[in-house]
């Protein structure tokens, strides 16, 4: 199986499944990013959105990529705000 399949197919349970590892980024990212406030952040690896409301909220433009549908669907599910961008990028390859 390919990575970008794989991760479509574990997008359906992410967060759910105990991950201890994206849980303390989370923490760490909201804790460390919270105080500021950005023009502009693009977001590299979105997956399904765990960080992405957050810099929505200190963002004036948030463009955030990953390369699986699966994990950008769940994302847009998550975070509907109209200042986040979201786009399939495959970041070994030229970026849209």
């Amino acid at each position: 199986m390919i990575t970008r399949a794989a991760y479509d197919i574990w997008s359906e349970t992410y967060d759910r499944d105990r991950n201890l590892t994206r849980d303390l980024d989370h923490e760490v990212t909201r804790a460390t990013l919270a105080p500021f406030r950005f023009s502009s952040v693009l977001e590299i690896g979105c997956g399904t959105g765990k960080n992405t409301a957050l810099l929505a909220s200190i963002a004036a433009k948030v463009h955030a990529l990953d390369f699986s549908d699966g994990m950008l669907a769940q994302a847009k599910n998550k975070v509907s705000s109209d200042n986040v961008m979201f786009t399939v990028a495959d970041l070994t390859r030229p970026w849209p």
